[in-house]
Protein backbone atom coordinates (compact mmCIF):
# COMPACT_ATOMS: atom_id res chain seq x y z
CA UNK A 1 0.00 0.00 0.00
CA UNK A 2 1.42 3.43 -1.40
CA UNK A 3 1.78 6.47 0.87
CA UNK A 4 -1.41 7.78 -0.57
CA UNK A 5 -3.46 5.06 0.09
CA UNK A 6 -2.57 5.19 3.73
CA UNK A 7 -3.29 9.00 3.99
CA UNK A 8 -6.65 8.10 2.82
CA UNK A 9 -7.49 4.96 5.01
CA UNK A 10 -6.34 6.84 7.97
CA UNK A 11 -8.39 10.08 7.17
CA UNK A 12 -11.48 7.52 6.52
CA UNK A 13 -11.03 5.87 9.57
CA UNK A 14 -10.60 9.20 11.68
CA UNK A 15 -13.63 10.26 10.69
CA UNK A 16 -15.74 7.22 12.55
CA UNK A 17 -13.64 8.54 15.76
CA UNK A 18 -16.81 10.97 16.94
CA UNK A 19 -19.11 7.85 15.95
CA UNK A 20 -17.47 5.05 17.37
CA UNK A 21 -16.78 7.75 20.75
CA UNK A 22 -20.73 8.05 21.07
CA UNK A 23 -21.76 4.25 20.27
CA UNK A 24 -19.38 3.37 23.60
CA UNK A 25 -21.27 6.21 25.36
CA UNK A 26 -24.26 4.68 24.31
CA UNK A 27 -23.40 1.45 25.40
CA UNK A 28 -22.24 2.93 28.66
CA UNK A 29 -25.67 4.32 28.98
CA UNK A 30 -27.48 1.32 28.60
CA UNK A 31 -24.87 -0.28 31.00
CA UNK A 32 -25.88 2.08 33.69
CA UNK A 33 -29.66 1.45 33.04
CA UNK A 34 -29.48 -2.52 33.16
CA UNK A 35 -27.75 -2.51 36.58
CA UNK A 36 -29.36 0.54 37.99
CA UNK A 37 -30.66 -1.48 40.76
CA UNK A 38 -27.21 -3.73 41.33
CA UNK A 39 -25.03 -2.90 43.79
CA UNK A 40 -22.63 -2.33 41.11
CA UNK A 41 -24.22 0.09 38.71
CA UNK A 42 -21.30 0.35 36.22
CA UNK A 43 -20.22 3.49 37.58
CA UNK A 44 -16.95 4.48 35.85
CA UNK A 45 -14.81 8.11 35.92
CA UNK A 46 -14.34 7.26 32.40
CA UNK A 47 -15.43 4.49 29.66
CA UNK A 48 -12.53 1.81 29.73
CA UNK A 49 -12.94 0.37 25.97
CA UNK A 50 -10.59 2.97 24.89
CA UNK A 51 -8.21 2.90 28.09
CA UNK A 52 -5.26 0.17 28.93
CA UNK A 53 -6.63 -3.04 29.65
CA UNK A 54 -3.67 -4.43 31.37
CA UNK A 55 -4.89 -3.30 35.04
CA UNK A 56 -8.25 -4.17 34.38
CA UNK A 57 -9.62 -7.24 36.22
CA UNK A 58 -12.27 -8.98 33.94
CA UNK A 59 -14.72 -10.10 36.10
CA UNK A 60 -18.68 -11.11 35.18
CA UNK A 61 -19.79 -6.90 35.11
CA UNK A 62 -16.27 -6.02 32.98
CA UNK A 63 -17.07 -8.75 30.61
CA UNK A 64 -20.89 -6.59 30.36
CA UNK A 65 -18.80 -3.55 30.05
CA UNK A 66 -16.87 -4.81 27.25
CA UNK A 67 -19.26 -6.44 25.10
CA UNK A 68 -22.34 -3.63 25.49
CA UNK A 69 -19.44 -1.30 24.45
CA UNK A 70 -19.13 -3.25 21.31
CA UNK A 71 -22.63 -3.38 21.08
CA UNK A 72 -23.02 0.39 21.08
CA UNK A 73 -20.09 1.05 18.72
CA UNK A 74 -22.27 -1.94 15.90
CA UNK A 75 -25.50 0.03 16.62
CA UNK A 76 -24.78 3.83 16.41
CA UNK A 77 -22.19 3.02 13.52
CA UNK A 78 -24.73 1.00 11.21
CA UNK A 79 -27.69 3.10 11.95
CA UNK A 80 -25.43 5.94 11.32
CA UNK A 81 -24.77 4.82 7.67
CA UNK A 82 -28.27 3.90 7.21
CA UNK A 83 -29.79 7.39 8.10
CA UNK A 84 -27.08 8.96 5.52
CA UNK A 85 -25.27 10.95 8.60
CA UNK A 86 -21.97 9.28 7.25
CA UNK A 87 -20.35 9.92 4.03
CA UNK A 88 -18.41 6.94 3.45
CA UNK A 89 -21.40 4.66 4.43
CA UNK A 90 -24.85 3.92 2.98
CA UNK A 91 -27.56 0.72 3.03
CA UNK A 92 -26.80 -2.82 3.09
CA UNK A 93 -27.85 -3.44 -0.27
CA UNK A 94 -26.27 -6.03 -0.61
CA UNK A 95 -29.37 -8.66 -0.85
CA UNK A 96 -31.21 -6.43 -2.79
CA UNK A 97 -33.79 -7.65 -5.38
CA UNK A 98 -33.51 -11.55 -4.64
CA UNK A 99 -36.29 -12.80 -4.37
CA UNK A 100 -36.78 -15.28 -1.19
CA UNK A 101 -40.43 -16.68 -0.85
CA UNK A 102 -43.12 -16.73 -3.46
CA UNK A 103 -44.63 -13.49 -1.77
CA UNK A 104 -41.79 -11.10 -0.66
CA UNK A 105 -38.17 -10.45 -1.57
CA UNK A 106 -35.53 -8.52 -0.51
CA UNK A 107 -35.41 -4.26 -0.99
CA UNK A 108 -35.68 -1.31 1.20
CA UNK A 109 -32.80 -0.20 3.48
CA UNK A 110 -31.36 -2.63 5.47
CA UNK A 111 -29.12 -1.06 8.50
CA UNK A 112 -25.58 -2.30 7.32
CA UNK A 113 -24.35 -4.36 10.22
CA UNK A 114 -21.58 -5.88 8.31
CA UNK A 115 -19.71 -2.38 7.98
CA UNK A 116 -20.49 -1.73 11.97
CA UNK A 117 -18.77 -4.64 12.79
CA UNK A 118 -15.78 -4.05 10.79
CA UNK A 119 -15.44 -0.25 11.78
CA UNK A 120 -15.38 -1.95 15.74
CA UNK A 121 -13.01 -4.38 14.68
CA UNK A 122 -10.91 -1.61 14.06
CA UNK A 123 -11.02 0.16 16.77
CA UNK A 124 -11.85 -1.54 19.75
CA UNK A 125 -10.20 -4.95 19.10
CA UNK A 126 -6.54 -3.06 18.36
CA UNK A 127 -6.85 -1.59 21.53
CA UNK A 128 -5.66 -4.84 22.77
CA UNK A 129 -2.40 -6.11 21.77
CA UNK A 130 -1.36 -9.10 23.85
CA UNK A 131 -1.48 -12.57 23.99
CA UNK A 132 -2.64 -13.64 27.46
CA UNK A 133 -5.77 -14.47 28.92
CA UNK A 134 -7.14 -11.45 29.75
CA UNK A 135 -6.39 -10.66 25.93
CA UNK A 136 -8.48 -13.84 24.56
CA UNK A 137 -11.72 -12.71 27.42
CA UNK A 138 -11.46 -9.23 25.70
CA UNK A 139 -11.23 -10.13 22.42
CA UNK A 140 -14.48 -13.01 23.10
CA UNK A 141 -16.73 -10.39 24.90
CA UNK A 142 -16.41 -8.01 22.23
CA UNK A 143 -17.33 -10.59 19.72
CA UNK A 144 -20.20 -11.34 22.11
CA UNK A 145 -21.15 -8.27 21.82
CA UNK A 146 -21.57 -7.86 18.17
CA UNK A 147 -22.71 -11.42 17.69
CA UNK A 148 -26.00 -9.99 20.57
CA UNK A 149 -26.73 -6.74 17.94
CA UNK A 150 -27.11 -9.44 14.99
CA UNK A 151 -29.23 -11.84 16.79
CA UNK A 152 -31.51 -8.88 17.70
CA UNK A 153 -32.26 -8.05 14.24
CA UNK A 154 -35.60 -7.68 13.28
CA UNK A 155 -36.63 -8.23 9.87
CA UNK A 156 -39.24 -5.42 8.63
CA UNK A 157 -41.63 -5.62 5.64
CA UNK A 158 -43.86 -3.72 3.67
CA UNK A 159 -46.87 -4.80 1.36
CA UNK A 160 -47.57 -3.98 -1.89
CA UNK A 161 -50.30 -4.73 -3.81
CA UNK A 162 -53.78 -3.38 -5.52
CA UNK A 163 -56.78 -1.88 -2.58
CA UNK A 164 -54.36 -2.72 0.43
CA UNK A 165 -53.93 -6.49 0.01
CA UNK A 166 -50.53 -8.13 0.37
CA UNK A 167 -49.68 -9.58 -2.72
CA UNK A 168 -45.93 -9.00 -2.48
CA UNK A 169 -43.80 -8.05 0.75
CA UNK A 170 -40.47 -5.99 0.47
CA UNK A 171 -38.34 -6.74 3.43
CA UNK A 172 -35.17 -5.61 5.14
CA UNK A 173 -33.33 -6.06 8.23
CA UNK A 174 -32.87 -3.41 10.77
CA UNK A 175 -31.43 -2.72 14.03
CA UNK A 176 -33.88 -3.08 17.26
CA UNK A 177 -33.65 -0.51 20.42
CA UNK A 178 -30.33 -1.15 22.16
CA UNK A 179 -32.32 -1.81 25.05
CA UNK A 180 -33.33 -5.49 23.11
CA UNK A 181 -29.26 -5.70 22.80
CA UNK A 182 -28.96 -4.78 26.66
CA UNK A 183 -31.41 -6.95 27.81
CA UNK A 184 -29.97 -10.16 25.41
CA UNK A 185 -26.64 -9.58 26.99
CA UNK A 186 -27.67 -8.83 30.90
CA UNK A 187 -29.21 -12.61 30.32
CA UNK A 188 -25.58 -13.83 29.35
CA UNK A 189 -24.19 -11.56 32.48
CA UNK A 190 -26.62 -13.94 34.73
CA UNK A 191 -25.01 -17.34 33.21
CA UNK A 192 -21.03 -15.80 32.49
CA UNK A 193 -18.92 -18.64 32.65
CA UNK A 194 -15.38 -18.21 34.62
CA UNK A 195 -12.25 -19.68 32.79
CA UNK A 196 -8.77 -19.87 32.70
CA UNK A 197 -5.96 -20.42 29.98
CA UNK A 198 -4.22 -23.32 30.35
CA UNK A 199 -1.10 -23.84 27.02
CA UNK A 200 -2.80 -21.14 24.81
CA UNK A 201 -5.85 -22.41 24.80
CA UNK A 202 -9.09 -20.90 27.05
CA UNK A 203 -11.05 -23.60 29.31
CA UNK A 204 -13.87 -22.91 31.14
CA UNK A 205 -13.81 -23.85 35.10
CA UNK A 206 -15.50 -26.95 36.06
CA UNK A 207 -15.93 -25.49 39.96
CA UNK A 208 -18.68 -23.01 39.17
CA UNK A 209 -21.99 -22.32 39.50
CA UNK A 210 -22.97 -22.57 35.67
CA UNK A 211 -20.49 -25.25 34.87
CA UNK A 212 -21.87 -27.22 32.08
CA UNK A 213 -20.49 -30.37 31.38
CA UNK A 214 -19.29 -31.57 27.93
CA UNK A 215 -20.81 -27.91 26.31
CA UNK A 216 -17.90 -25.99 24.51
CA UNK A 217 -17.71 -22.01 25.00
CA UNK A 218 -20.24 -20.22 23.17
CA UNK A 219 -19.72 -16.97 20.63
CA UNK A 220 -22.28 -15.48 22.70
CA UNK A 221 -21.27 -16.27 26.39
CA UNK A 222 -19.52 -13.31 28.35
CA UNK A 223 -15.98 -14.47 29.87
CA UNK A 224 -14.76 -13.74 32.98
CA UNK A 225 -11.26 -14.87 35.08
CA UNK A 226 -11.68 -12.92 38.36
CA UNK A 227 -14.88 -13.14 40.36
CA UNK A 228 -16.69 -10.66 41.56
CA UNK A 229 -16.10 -8.75 44.34
CA UNK A 230 -17.97 -8.02 47.26
CA UNK A 231 -19.94 -4.45 46.14
CA UNK A 232 -21.35 -3.49 49.38
CA UNK A 233 -17.61 -2.71 50.10
CA UNK A 234 -15.08 -1.96 47.43
CA UNK A 235 -11.36 -0.09 48.54
CA UNK A 236 -13.10 0.42 52.11
CA UNK A 237 -15.45 2.28 51.08
CA UNK A 238 -19.27 1.78 51.58
CA UNK A 239 -20.30 2.00 47.85
CA UNK A 240 -24.11 1.73 48.26
CA UNK A 241 -24.27 4.35 51.07
CA UNK A 242 -27.00 7.16 49.56
CA UNK A 243 -28.21 4.92 46.64
CA UNK A 244 -31.58 5.14 45.52
CA UNK A 245 -34.11 2.63 46.16
CA UNK A 246 -37.69 1.41 45.17
CA UNK A 247 -40.54 0.29 48.34
CA UNK A 248 -43.46 -0.74 45.67
CA UNK A 249 -47.09 -1.05 46.93
CA UNK A 250 -48.27 -4.31 47.47
CA UNK A 251 -49.40 -5.66 44.24
CA UNK A 252 -47.64 -3.18 42.41
CA UNK A 253 -45.71 -4.34 39.41
CA UNK A 254 -42.10 -3.63 38.44
CA UNK A 255 -39.53 -5.66 37.60
CA UNK A 256 -37.66 -8.25 40.41
CA UNK A 257 -34.64 -6.05 40.46
CA UNK A 258 -36.72 -3.03 41.47
CA UNK A 259 -39.05 -5.17 44.23
CA UNK A 260 -35.79 -6.24 45.85
CA UNK A 261 -33.87 -3.27 45.48
CA UNK A 262 -33.98 -1.90 48.89
CA UNK A 263 -33.32 -5.86 50.85
CA UNK A 264 -30.14 -5.94 48.04
CA UNK A 265 -28.22 -2.13 48.41
CA UNK A 266 -29.80 -1.52 51.58
CA UNK A 267 -29.67 -4.43 54.43
CA UNK A 268 -27.51 -6.90 52.63
CA UNK A 269 -25.19 -4.02 53.07
CA UNK A 270 -25.41 -3.92 56.59
CA UNK A 271 -27.14 0.02 55.58
CA UNK A 272 -31.25 1.31 56.91
CA UNK A 273 -33.51 2.38 54.53
CA UNK A 274 -34.16 6.29 55.09
CA UNK A 275 -37.55 7.98 53.29
CA UNK A 276 -36.82 11.46 52.96
CA UNK A 277 -39.39 13.96 51.70
CA UNK A 278 -39.26 15.68 47.93
CA UNK A 279 -40.08 18.33 46.76
CA UNK A 280 -40.85 18.88 43.20
CA UNK A 281 -42.55 21.54 40.78
CA UNK A 282 -44.27 20.86 37.54
CA UNK A 283 -45.98 23.26 34.91
CA UNK A 284 -49.77 23.06 34.18
CA UNK A 285 -52.28 24.15 32.67
CA UNK A 286 -50.38 26.14 30.54
CA UNK A 287 -51.31 28.45 28.24
CA UNK A 288 -50.13 31.22 24.97
CA UNK A 289 -50.66 34.70 26.04
CA UNK A 290 -49.98 37.62 22.66
CA UNK A 291 -47.04 38.23 22.35
CA UNK A 292 -45.21 35.90 23.11
CA UNK A 293 -45.43 33.93 26.31
CA UNK A 294 -46.50 30.90 27.61
CA UNK A 295 -47.83 31.47 31.14
CA UNK A 296 -48.79 28.41 33.40
CA UNK A 297 -49.77 27.55 37.01
CA UNK A 298 -47.04 25.67 38.98
CA UNK A 299 -48.06 21.97 40.71
CA UNK A 300 -45.39 21.54 43.46
CA UNK A 301 -45.67 17.69 45.12
CA UNK A 302 -44.32 15.98 47.76
CA UNK A 303 -42.97 12.57 47.18
CA UNK A 304 -41.35 10.14 49.38
CA UNK A 305 -37.79 8.71 47.97
CA UNK A 306 -36.18 5.70 49.80
CA UNK A 307 -32.75 6.79 50.34
CA UNK A 308 -30.07 4.54 51.95
CA UNK A 309 -28.40 5.61 55.09
CA UNK A 310 -26.51 4.35 57.85
CA UNK A 311 -28.33 2.20 61.12
CA UNK A 312 -26.27 4.22 63.58
CA UNK A 313 -26.59 7.70 62.11
CA UNK A 314 -30.14 7.64 62.99
CA UNK A 315 -30.57 9.99 66.22
CA UNK A 316 -34.43 9.04 67.65
CA UNK A 317 -36.86 6.30 66.86
CA UNK A 318 -36.66 6.59 63.17
CA UNK A 319 -37.25 8.06 59.70
CA UNK A 320 -38.63 11.51 59.33
CA UNK A 321 -42.30 11.72 58.81
CA UNK A 322 -43.92 14.36 56.68
CA UNK A 323 -47.56 14.90 55.81
CA UNK A 324 -47.50 16.50 52.53
CA UNK A 325 -50.68 18.53 50.88
CA UNK A 326 -50.67 18.70 47.04
CA UNK A 327 -51.95 22.24 46.56
CA UNK A 328 -52.25 24.00 42.95
CA UNK A 329 -51.45 27.67 42.33
CA UNK A 330 -48.76 29.96 42.43
CA UNK A 331 -44.67 28.56 43.75
CA UNK A 332 -44.53 28.62 47.20
CA UNK A 333 -48.43 27.37 47.86
CA UNK A 334 -47.30 23.87 49.27
CA UNK A 335 -47.50 23.19 53.02
CA UNK A 336 -45.52 20.59 54.77
CA UNK A 337 -45.81 19.60 58.12
CA UNK A 338 -43.36 17.21 59.34
CA UNK A 339 -43.47 15.66 62.92
CA UNK A 340 -41.16 13.38 64.57
CA UNK A 341 -38.13 15.20 62.75
CA UNK A 342 -34.56 13.04 63.18
CA UNK A 343 -31.12 14.06 61.75
CA UNK A 344 -30.15 11.70 59.72
CA UNK A 345 -26.80 11.27 58.01
CA UNK A 346 -26.98 11.00 54.36
CA UNK A 347 -25.20 10.65 50.81
CA UNK A 348 -26.93 11.95 47.92
CA UNK A 349 -25.90 10.59 44.62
Amino acid sequence: MCGTEVVALLQTLLSFTDTVAAGVRRGMHECRYQFRWHRWNCSFSQPPAFTDTAGLQVTPEMAYVQAISAAGVVHVVAKNCSSGHIDNCRCDETHDGRRVGVNWNWGGCSDDIRFGVSICKTFMDAVEPNKDARAAVYLHNTEAGRRAVRRTLRLMCKCHGVSGSCTTSTCWLQLAQLRSVGNFLKKRHARAVKVDFQNGVMQQQTNTKWYRRKQPIKVTDLLYVTPAPDYCWLNGTQRTLGRHCVRPAKGAGGTSYERRSCRVLCRACGLDVSETQVMVETGCHCRFHWCCAVRCAHRLECFSSSLLSVLASISGDGPVSSRCQRLWGEPGTIECRESNTFHLCLVFV
